[in-house]
């Protein structure tokens, strides 16, 4: 009997484990600028996003190509065939690793300002990608990072030129700049361990 107290008060006192950190995508957004004709710039997004960082730090963003909004469903349809692929590549990825025991030491309300150093995969091209963050703990559960400074992504660098100039024919345009700024704002949520 004493040994079966003394096995139950060790498992209430065992402290909760947590899993991964799962991104919240209705609080978050990935949007892009484009700027055609040399001067109109327009901003876009992407609906439809996915993500965790795990307990060890490594955090992983999943992009939905096909998700495109650009306000215009033609645009969006002729960008997710001829510029994207997404018959073949449905999906980016941005992986990086996170100081997340610097991150889980923020009191709510802290915010922690570091450069974030990671790999993006797209259009069967993988580069390097760097920016400067900030990360926020919003609550006891979640925390938010978002770009200082907008990321610059090249079409050429993953293979997108001729995708770009079939866009530039088909909108009857002078010119598509080739490179894009991109900023986000994601928030991820601690969620606890399956049992």
């Amino acid at each position: 009997m004493h040994k079966l107290l003394l096995l139950l008060t060790l498992l209430i006192c065992v402290p909760v484990a947590y899993a991964d950190w799962l991104l919240d995508p209705h609080a978050s957004s990935l949007e892009f600028v484009t700027i055609k004709k040399d001067t109109i710039s327009e901003v876009n997004q992407f609906r439809e996003l996915s993500g965790r960082v795990t307990s060890a730090g490594h955090a992983e963003l999943k992009i939905n190509l096909a998700s495109v909004d650009t306000k215009n469903p033609v645009r969006d349809e002729r960008m997710g065939i001829h510029l994207f692929d997404i018959g073949e590549f449905a999906t980016a990825t941005f992986t990086a690793d996170l100081n997340l025991n610097a991150i889980t030491a923020l009191q709510q309300g802290e915010t922690l300002e570091s450069e974030l150093s990671g790999l993006l995969s797209l259009h069967g091209f993988s580069r390097a990608v760097d920016t400067h963050v900030s990360v926020t703990r919003t609550s006891g559960n979640s925390f938010r990072v978002v770009n200082s400074n907008s990321v610059s992504i090249d079409a050429a660098d993953f293979g997108m030129s001729a995708g770009i100039e079939k866009l530039r024919q088909l909108a009857n345009l002078s010119i598509i700049t080739p490179s894009v700024e991109v900023s986000f704002r994601l928030v991820f949520r601690e969620t606890p361990a399956a049992e």
